[in-house]
């Protein structure tokens, strides 16, 4: 790269950041343990599952497992993102 300037990127460090407490160990949704010891099931294979997606209803540990599998995922050195999307309905975009 004779005669060209390298280009260092920058980026921002944002203050979110995942809940030390969101483990699978203190998940205690009884209603939903089948589907906590899945999603464990997955984090822990030895082929890296490329995205999981935990939908259902308000107050049902969705946010709690996302964030536990995260935690697994950076012990055992792998990387991952947890996203939290907002469906829209057609009533909400008329709002």
């Amino acid at each position: 790269m004779e005669g060209k300037k390298a280009v260092s990127a920058s980026q921002l460090v944002l203050g979110v950041k995942l809940r030390d407490d969101a483990r699978f160990d203190n998940f205690h949704g009884s209603r939903n343990a089948d589907a906590a010891a899945r999603l464990k099931s997955a984090c822990e294979q030895a082929v890296a599952v490329p995205v999981i997606a935990v939908c259902g209803d308000a107050d049902t540990g969705k946010s709690h497992l996302l964030q536990a599998a995260c935690h697994l995922a950076e012990q055992n050195q792998q990387s991952a993102v947890c996203v939290s999307c907002l469906l829209y309905t057609s009533d909400a975009a008329d709002e």
